[in-house]
C-alpha cells in the first residue's frame, strides 16, 4: 500500500478499501488492526480450507459484518459449507463435528432403521433440513434471474 493511503486508513478516512487476497495476505499484520464495518470476500471458494493462508488472515480481521460471495458454496463437501458459515458466524457454526453430524446419513438411518423406505425418507429429511438451516444465510439467484443484458464486450488495444 502506498503511504498516504496507509495513513488514510489508519485514520479511518477511507470508506471503502478494495484489495486482492494477495494483498491481504501480505498486509494481514497491518489491516488486522483496522475494525471495518463489512468485510465482503469474493470467490469466497477460496477459504473453504481453515489451514489457508488467506483464511488465517481473514479470521484476523476485525470486521462488524461479514459477507462471502461464491457460486459454489458446496463443492465437494459438507465441511466446506460449514466453513463458510464458520467463517460468517463462528458463534453459531462453532464446530465442525457438529455440523457434519447433524447432516450424518448413518446417525439419521441409525435413528429411523435400516430399510431402504427409511433410508429415502432420511434422505428426504437431511436435504431439508439442510435448506432450513442455510435458507437464511444465502441469496440464491440463477443466471435467468439476474441477466442484465450487458452489451457485446469491446475490447481496445492502446
Amino acid at each position: 500500500m502506498v503511504t498516504s493511503e496507509i495513513q488514510d486508513l489508519q485514520r479511518g478516512i477511507l470508506p471503502v478499501v478494495i484489495t486482492t487476497y494477495e494483498t491481504a495476505i501480505k498486509d494481514c499484520s497491518f489491516l488486522s488492526r483496522i475494525s471495518f464495518k463489512a468485510m465482503i470476500v469474493d470467490e469466497a471458494q477460496r477459504i473453504k480450507r481453515a489451514a489457508s493462508k488467506l483464511y488465517q488472515c481473514l479470521q484476523t480481521y476485525d470486521a462488524e459484518m461479514r459477507l462471502v460471495v461464491t457460486g459454489t458454496p458446496l463443492q465437494n463437501n459438507i465441511s466446506e459449507l460449514w466453513m463458510l458459515l464458520h467463517f460468517l458466524l463462528p458463534e453459531i457454526f462453532p464446530m465442525v463435528a457438529d455440523f457434519a453430524r447433524w447432516f450424518d446419513p448413518a446417525t439419521l438411518m441409525d435413528q429411523m432403521g435400516r430399510d431402504r423406505l427409511a433410508a429415502q425418507e432420511a434422505e428426504h429429511a437431511l436435504i431439508t433440513n439442510l435448506r432450513n438451516i442455510i435458507h437464511p444465510f444465502m441469496l440464491r439467484r440463477t443466471k435467468a434471474q439476474v441477466d442484465f443484458k450487458l452489451p457485446p464486450k469491446r475490447e481496445v488495444i492502446l
